[in-house]
């Protein structure tokens, strides 16, 4: 079957990235993160190159265990499949700052330096020129430079730095909630204000308050903060970001695909949009439409292991078994050494019911250097349904142990789900108890519960019917689509009045 259309073949343009900053002083990567932005929005006026947002790579570099220092540049490259790709760090030097990267456009290694001034204004604007030359190669930058971030307040942007560098580090999946540090945040976006305040027309702050803003779940704010800027903003990824995420909340699911996929006709090589594109079609079973979401996502970034994984899910989902195991072991020629290319492929076998397949292609994830605990319950779960119990009950306590971050409180459920389904086969009924208590308390809820946890459960629903309120969690769970009990997506739910200052999205 052909990949992608025509239009899209004949539209292939570079890929690139500049990944996260790899310097030793905290505030020094603050700035290189401003400077990362500014070049990003450079690269993307000139309309030459399609481009790795920062929120991408950092979700690789996670997913794949690596850091982002020079010895690993083709490596990282493979791994979020680009055709060039830029390093760089930031270190002091007297009241200069130096800045020392590298870039590889395949094979070809590059090494580069610049001596900056000590000034942050002066250095973001001349560093994130010089990043941007780095990735577009022999094409010139735009005459007319009108990039954010800009401002010739160096307190203003410190502000900035501390505020876009939270905000960045916030995972953002659509359909899985993660863990917000309130404090922390709140202190971000109070940054954002100050940075505001100390200079208005920094109009990249207006961007990033509104989406940690929203984060936080003061829509209002992020709704005020959004009317400040304009559709000519939608360049700033993370504009896109915010915006998509208060439609979906206050409009419908359908406005927030729609817009992204406005944005996607002015700027088609923002990747990040096309990948939030695909992801929401997921989280609301569109499976038809995720697959030409993720193949023409291919068609723009063939060397993209992640995309083929994602397009290999769509077609799952279709019981198009053969196509999707296609998929995955394309994306794993793509990059062998890839955990997560490994469990596409794996689970792609067990949902064809290659069982014995799934098992020998994810065995090898829990030898590896550090194991991660969603690839051992995969592998856990390919020998539970091959009733190999003693196996299964391994893995599972395995990824338990290894579950440990806020973010991982899904995993953490789920593994203790499944040890309950363990002890229930193993006619241990206090194990399952105390298990399936354990998920619940995660978290962790099945809208199809296993017929051997459903005496388990009315007991525990009995129990806690008896026991007085619990206090409330301060911790603040967050996600970009709202998400009933169950973690889906309800296709149709009743929005709240929007915000005031919230422009609705025309379709």
């Amino acid at each position: 079957m052909c990949l992608a259309s025509s239009a899209f073949a004949a539209t292939r343009q570079p890929i690139v990235a500049i990944f996260p900053p790899a310097g030793s002083d905290p505030s020094l990567n603050q700035l290189a993160l401003l400077m990362q932005a500014r070049a990003s929005e450079i690269v993307e006026q000139t309309g030459k190159v399609n481009e790795l947002h920062i929120k991408q790579t950092l979700r690789a570099l996670d997913e794949e265990g690596l850091s982002a220092d020079v010895q690993n540049l083709g490596a990282l490259m493979i791994a979020v499949g680009v055709d060039r790709g830029v390093t760089f760090s930031l270190s002091a030097d007297g009241d200069k700052i130096t800045l020392t990267g590298a870039q590889s456009g395949g094979k070809n290694l590059t090494n580069f330096s610049e001596k900056l001034d000590g000034k942050w204004d002066v250095a973001l604007t001349r560093g994130s020129e010089v990043l941007a030359k780095q990735l577009l190669g022999s094409t010139p930058l735009p005459k007319k430079l009108t990039a954010q971030p800009a401002s010739a307040n160096d307190e203003a942007l410190h502000k900035l730095g501390n505020c876009y560098a939270a905000v960045l580090k916030q995972p953002l999946a659509v359909d899985t909630p993660a863990i917000v540090d309130t404090a922390e945040f709140t202190k971000a976006v109070d940054d954002c204000d100050a940075a505001l305040k100390l200079d208005p027309a920094l109009r990249f702050a207006h961007a990033v308050n509104a989406l940690g803003q929203a984060i936080l779940g003061e829509d209002a704010a992020a709704a005020k903060s959004l009317a400040q800027l304009g559709d000519s903003d939608d360049v700033m990824e993370i504009y896109t970001l915010a915006r998509f995420w208060l439609l979906t909340r206050y409009q419908s699911n359908e406005a927030g695909l729609a817009y992204l996929q406005q944005v996607l006709k002015k700027h088609p090589g923002e990747l990040v949009a096309r990948a939030f594109l695909g992801d929401t079609q997921f989280a609301l079973a569109d499976w038809a439409g995720a697959e030409k979401t993720w193949r023409e996502y291919t068609a723009l970034a063939p060397s993209s292991s992640w995309a083929e994984g994602r397009l290999s899910k769509a077609l799952a989902r279709q019981n198009k078994h053969t196509e999707a195991i296609a998929a995955a072991k394309r994306g794993f020629a793509l990059s062998p050494t890839s955990p997560e290319a490994r469990l596409e492929l794996g689970s792609r076998l067990m949902d064809a019911g290659n069982l014995q397949e799934a098992e020998d292609t994810l065995t090898p994830l829990a030898s590896s250097p550090k194991p991660r605990a969603e690839h051992l319950l995969r592998l856990g779960w390919a020998h539970w349904l091959e009733c190999e119990l003693q196996p299964a009950e391994a893995y599972f306590r395995r990824a338990l142990d290894l579950a440990v971050t806020p973010g991982e409180w899904r995993t953490r459920g789920r593994a203790q789900y499944d040890l309950a389904l363990v002890a229930a086969k193993q006619k241990k009924p206090a194990d399952a108890k105390t298990r399936l208590k354990a998920s619940l308390a995660a978290g962790y809820r099945v809208k199809d519960l296993d017929p051997s946890l459903s005496a388990t459960a009315k007991e525990i629903e009995r129990e806690e019917m008896t026991k007085p309120a619990a206090k409330e969690d301060k911790k603040r769970e967050t996600q970009v689509l709202p998400l009933n009990m169950f973690g889906e997506v309800d296709p149709a739910p009743k929005r709240p009045p929007p915000p005031e200052g919230l422009v609705l999205f025309r379709f």
